[in-house]
């Protein structure tokens, strides 16, 4: 990540903080420990404390609210047995640039990928000349919702064809770029000029809470998590190695903006009559800095439930 992505913008807040939990009897190398204090404040927040008492989870909460305003973000238990305690935050908190009026919110069902009702949700809606496209090589229509006065931040909703699931859109990105879908946006804006799109989409609110050390197997990431293997010697001399990677995400979107959360046919119309663009079906969303083409945040929505 870049620091320019931490720049304070207008109608979005973006906060992304390292912290380092250290227990006082692990002899830390001195290197490392001037490396943490030379940037303890700025990018990164170091502390040393007591593991064995349960002030420990209070005390590196406490430092991680001040820091981003998040609660309960490590649990008592991960300080058991443990040496050091590393923690990345990432905290977005965006309006839109086109917010939605929540008196046009109304409870709507919502469908499979199969046209089964699975649900229902409160659908916001609003009539906006948001930059969207039809993605053919992706099997599903784009649209990019951005946030800001300056929209260097958007949402891109993926709403893939009738009969596609979200999986198989996935699997698209192996030969489709964020930069393309970015591209695409912008062709098909200066072709068609920007055309007032009919937009509904879930209120919605995700949680997260899972290890991911099998993903970063997948992904060839093994000797970190060996006790014979691991390598910490920058760190300390001690024989450590990381027993448990924990993802946490939290994501609110409602009709201000996000907090980084009787037909399922979706209506693919001609570019000269208003289009329609109703996400009552599972989606992707990405939570994107747009002049990088970063992912801040992504997930897939599927499981509808009244928020």
């Amino acid at each position: 990540m870049t620091s320019t992505i931490q720049e304070p913008r207008e109608g979005v807040k973006l906060i992304m903080k390292n912290f380092v939990f250290i227990n006082k009897d692990t002899k830390i190398e001195n290197k490392f420990y001037e490396r943490l204090k030379r940037n303890n404040g700025s990018k990164t927040v170091a502390k040393l404390l007591d593991f064995s008492s349960k002030q420990a989870a209070i005390e590196a909460n406490r430092l991680i609210n001040e820091h981003t305003n998040l609660s309960n973000v490590l649990n008592e238990n991960y300080f058991e047995r443990s040496k050091i305690i590393l923690t990345n935050i990432i905290s977005f908190k965006g309006f839109w640039s086109s917010a939605f009026n929540e008196s046009d919110t109304t409870v709507e069902p919502f469908y499979d990928e199969y046209g089964k009702e699975i649900g229902t949700v409160n659908m916001m809606n609003q009539k906006y000349p948001f930059p969207y496209s039809n993605m053919y090589e992706m099997n599903s229509m784009v649209l990019e919702m951005p946030y800001g006065d300056d929209q260097k931040y958007c949402m891109l909703i993926l709403l893939p064809h009738p009969s596609v699931t979200v999986q198989e859109v996935y699997g698209s990105f192996q030969n489709v770029s964020f930069r393309d879908i970015f591209a695409r946006l912008k062709s098909d804006e200066e072709e068609f000029d920007l055309t007032e799109v009919d937009v509904k989409i879930p209120r919605f609110k995700i949680d997260t809470n899972v290890v991911i050390n099998e993903a970063l197997n997948s992904m060839g990431v093994h000797d970190i998590f060996e006790p014979g293997l691991a390598n910490f010697k920058r760190m300390t001399k001690e024989n450590i190695y990381i027993s448990s990677v924990i993802h946490k995400a939290h994501i609110e979107v409602t009709e201000s903006g996000t907090v980084a959360s009787a037909s399922s046919t979706s209506i693919f119309e001609d570019r000269i009559l208003s289009p329609k663009f109703i996400a009552n079906k599972p989606f992707i969303f990405l939570i994107m800095e747009k002049p990088t083409a970063t992912v801040l945040f992504s997930g897939i929505y599927s499981k509808p439930i009244i928020f």
